[in-house]
This record gives C-alpha cells, structure tokens and sequence, in this order.
C-alpha cells in the first residue's frame, strides 16, 4: 500500500466512531483509534508498544483473547459473549466527569493479516453498540419483521385465491344459469331445426335467422367473458391442427361481403401474395381474432368500406384490417385493448361488451405475435398482425365441400334415451332426432335414467349433468356398473364451459363431452362415430335450395357455404371500441 493510501486508509479509521486496533504477531499495539483512547483513558503515545494484555488486564480471561490466539492461526474469528453485558475493558481515568461508565454488549471481530515477508498481524474491530441494538437484536427484529411480511403475503395469496375460486364459481354459475335459463339452448336448437324446413318461404326463414342470430348474439356475451376470463388464468390453450387457410379467408370474404351489402359499403379481398393453402395453427383462434376485426371495422364504418389484406411480409404471413369509419382519438388508442373499454361515440356504446379487442389481443399474444394498430379520427382505423404459419402439404384430391343436409342413416333403428330435467330441452333434441328414423324415449333425471335405461337398453344416452334426485355424473358412475350397460354410448350434454366440469365428467365415465347451446355438426358428428352411422344426405347450395344428390355426389360439390363456425362467431361478436 502506498504512503498516500495508508494515510487516507488509516484517517477513515482514525474518524470511526467504532474502535479499531492492530496488534502485530506478539499482539502488541501497532495502531490504534480515538475509540479506544476515549474508552480507556490513555494516550496514542501511551498506549503504542503495549500488549493487549498489558492495556487491558481483563482481556486475558475472555473469549477476546482465545479468539485473538485463533485469529493469528487459522483466520478469521468474532466474539459476541453474553457475560460481555458491561465493558471488558478497564475505564481508565475519568470520561467525562464520570469515574466509571457503563457499557452494553459489544461485537468484536478479529481479522488476521498476513503482510509480505512478515509474521501474521490482526486487525481488532470494536462495534460499540451502547446507543443501537446490537447485531443479534437487529436479526431478531429482520427475521420478525420478514415474518410478519411473510405471514401477510400468504394472507393476501389466500384472499387472492379465494376470490380467484368465487370468481370461477361465479363464472361457472353464470355460464350455466345463462345458457340454459335464458333458454338459449331451446332457442338455438329449434332455430337450427327450423331451418332444416323446406316448407318455409324465404320471409319465414329471414325471421328464424334474425331469432337465431340475437340467439347467439347473447350467447356471445356469455362466451367473451368466459374466454377473457380462461386468458386471465393462464387457462387457455391453443387447439393446433391442419387446416385450409385459404378456404377459411374465402368464407371470411363471402360472409363480410353479405354484411357489406347490407350496409351499402364495400368489402375488398386482397391477396397480395402467393400463401400456403395449408397451414398448422388454431383455426378456432385465427378464424375468431378475423371476425373480431372485421366486425368491428363494419361496424364503425358507414361509408367507404373495409379491406382484408393477406400476403407474406418479412417471412411471416401478415393480416390487415382497413376501414374507412370513425377512427379512434388518439388519447384513446392505449385504452382500445382494456377489458370493458368503451371509447367510440355514445351510439355505438350499446352494442357489445367491450371485451372484443381485448380478447383479440390475448389471442394474438398466445399465437406469438402483437397486434398493432393505427387510427385516424374522422377517417378510419388499420389493425395488423404477422403470424408465423407453417406450411403443410396438401393432401392429394383434397377440395372444401359445403356440408349438405343430413336426412337420415342406413341400417337399423338406433335407441337413443334422453336425460335433462328440463323438458324444453328434451324436445329440442327429439325433434332434432326423430325425424333421422332415431328411436328416443325422454327421462328427467339420473335415476329415471338408470331404470329407463335398465329396461330399455338403449344404443346411446344424452345425459345431461346438474339434474335433481340424482345428477349426471353420478347416474354414469352406476351405469358403468351395470354389465348389461357397460357398453352403452354416453354423451354428456352440459351447460357449463368450464374445462374441470367436463373433465369430471370424463371421469365418471362420459365417451364425450358437449356444451349447451349444442351445436347440430357437433352432435352430428359424435353419433356417427361412436354409433357408426352411414348417414343419407340432401346436398344444399348457396342459394338455400335442395336436392336429392347423395354423399358421393357432393364430396365432389366446389366450396360455396360459409362454415358453421362462421355462422356462429360473427354476428354474435361485438367489439371492443363499442
């Protein structure tokens, strides 16, 4: 160390209001602070040269010593002795006016130095803490107040919990005190049964269109809540599979069009580049954050138009929404994406949740991307994201088909037994049913339909869950004890959407799990696998007209119809700045 550092190193000590003593091999006093002067009465003059032992006589039967002893052998040592409780050292002369003073426990830390070429030295550190907790009271008092601060984190965690379980509880409620009290399964499910009626006119089947489109207009509101909530708990995952990207831009085109025309605006398709016809995604999700954006833009716009643009921008394959509406104030761009942000004009407030660009841009997140947006008020909005979809071969001979009209099955008479204790329900199902040459009996709860099903030995069971005297869950748990019924097909029927409700079904032992309001293709589909059914079609075209071509002709039918799913996302969706 040089002359300059030792100074200012030694001056810093020289200052400390703790004391600071070096003693070399012997243990002879080298240096030493004012601390130790002041605390003993003696000079730096008088105190230089003597041993510790000779300052400080006492020192000789503490712990201070044995540590020093330790310190200059093996390394460093530090003695906090409870019998230390006054001063080990000796006052010597008088402080202060006072010829004796009293002290409080002290921490004392021996360092061991080991200069070049010389025997070990120590450096002694005096930690007066006559005016401060010590050491081992200042622990006490962190380690308490981490405690408490430990105590009051798991409080909060519990309240966090128990209002996340009330909020799923109530959610859970909601979705089945909604969907099925309000009706929407009878609603839904006679709309899709009235409009499978060729005797209707064109007037009629306008108004059982209007009926079921405010039908799942509700059950919209319902499900965005629902899903935002799913978002929020980390709940919702992406569904991956193949699917015909370009067919689905072409259902979202012809089905915006119509809307379009409505309004007396335009809607322009542009492909701007080539793109893969196949692609691995979520298409429920992909399909649902286009008619997010869509809807919304037709919906904030009453002249001009909307533009879809898709094409590849920086390798990825990027989607743009452009319309010529109202456009967005600029204080108002960063509050578009919170939940239940109404920020447009007074008369478009009515319409919607405010959940719909929320919701699209969770969507967007858990697909690895942003959604980004840019607005100008009085001339219309511009919303993007870029998607990176793998590209798939597609499977040879392959052409979308609209789903024709199913009239029946080939084979023998299928008994399928009913369970719901709603009667309205029962009979939305029957009359779906019955007219494909299915044999149905109707009970209105679990034991009803292990007796029914006892005596009847049906081919298939659509059991509803939360029912009176004995609910769904438990009437399967019973059925799959019973031989003679260990092989019958069971289809829960549930109005919750909740995952945990439908996997408990799946326990009791369901084959497969549907929601309310059902959907015709859904149910459709689970009866020809499970009862493997040949089903007899009636092909129907654009226009609504039928004919009597049967299932091979119309694998060969080009794409015209728009999907199920379209049908049912885009009315019902209501967005966000609305």
């Amino acid at each position: 160390m040089s002359t300059l550092s030792r100074q200012i190193f030694l001056t810093g000590l020289e200052e400390s209001e703790n004391g600071f003593i070096f003693l070399n091999s012997t243990k002879e006093i080298i240096f030493c602070n004012q601390w130790l002067s002041k605390t003993i009465g003696l000079s730096h003059e008088q105190l230089l040269g003597q041993t510790i032992e000779a300052v400080i006589p006492e020192i000789v039967n503490s712990r201070v010593i044995t540590a020093i002893d330790n310190a200059l052998k093996s390394g460093l040592a530090s003695v906090l002795s409870p019998h230390l409780n006054r001063s080990p050292f000796p006052l010597y002369g008088t402080i202060s006016g006072h010829e004796e003073r009293e002290r409080l426990q002290q921490q004392i830390v021996i360092k061991p130095i080991f200069p070049p070429h010389l025997p070990p030295h120590c450096l002694i550190q005096i930690f007066d803490v006559s005016s401060s907790m010590n050491r081992e009271h200042q622990l006490r008092v962190q380690a308490r107040q981490l405690k408490e601060q430990a105590q009051e984190l798991q409080q909060a965690k519990h309240a966090a919990e128990s209002a996340n379980r009330a909020k799923s509880s109530f959610l859970a409620n909601m979705s089945h005190e909604l969907r099925t009290p309000l009706k929407l399964n009878v609603i839904l499910g006679n709309t899709q049964i009235l409009k499978r009626d060729n005797s209707l006119n064109s007037e009629q089947q306008d108004e059982i269109n209007t009926i079921h489109r405010n039908g799942e207009y509700l059950l919209t509101l319902i499900s965005d809540i629902l899903d935002l909530s799913k978002i929020e708990a980390e709940c919702l995952e992406l569904s991956l599979n193949h699917f015909n990207l370009m067919s689905l831009l072409k259902e979202l085109t012809y089905f915006f069009k119509k809307r379009a025309e409505k309004k007396k605006i335009t809607f322009i398709y542009n492909l701007l580049s080539n793109i893969p016809a196949m692609v691995y995604a979520d298409e429920k999700r992909l399909r649902q954050i286009l008619i997010n954006l869509l809807s919304n833009a037709l919906k904030f716009t009453e002249q001009g138009g909307v533009t879809l643009q898709v094409g590849y921008d920086e390798g990825k394959i990027r989607f743009q929404v452009e319309d010529t509406g109202i456009g967005i104030p600029s204080d108002a761009l960063s509050k578009i994406f919170l939940p239940f942000q109404q920020v447009s004009c007074l008369s478009y407030r009515s319409e919607g949740t405010g959940l719909g660009l929320s919701i699209t841009q969770k969507l967007v997140k858990l697909m690895n991307s942003e959604l980004h947006v840019e607005s100008t008020l009085g001339q219309g909005s511009l919303f993007w994201f870029m998607l990176d979809l793998p590209e798939v071969p597609v499977p040879q001979g392959f052409m979308p088909v609209a789903k024709p009209i199913i009239r029946g099955f080939q084979g023998r008479t299928q008994k399928i037994l009913i369970v719901d204790d709603k009667m309205e329900n029962c009979a939305v199902l029957r009359k779906l049913l019955t007219p494909l040459g299915f044999d149905i009996a109707e009970v209105s709860n679990g034991q009803e339909a292990l007796d029914k099903a006892h005596e009847w030995q049906p081919d298939l069971i659509l059991m509803d869950l939360i029912m009176p005297v004995l609910d769904g869950y438990e009437a399967t748990r019973r059925i799959r004890k019973i031989q003679a019924l260990q092989e019958v097909i069971v289809i829960a029927v549930s109005a919750s959407a909740f995952s945990h409700d439908l996997e408990k079904g799946m326990e009791a032992g369901y084959n497969v799990c549907l929601t309310k309001p059902i959907n015709v293709d859904r149910l459709f589909e689970c009866l020809q696998t499970h009862l493997n059914l040949t089903w007899i079609y009636q092909a129907q075209n654009i226009m609504g007209t039928t004919s009597s071509e049967d299932a091979e002709q119309q694998t060969k039918m080009p794409f015209v119809e728009p999907s199920a799913d379209i049908k049912e996302l885009s009315d019902g969706i209501t967005f966000v700045i609305g």
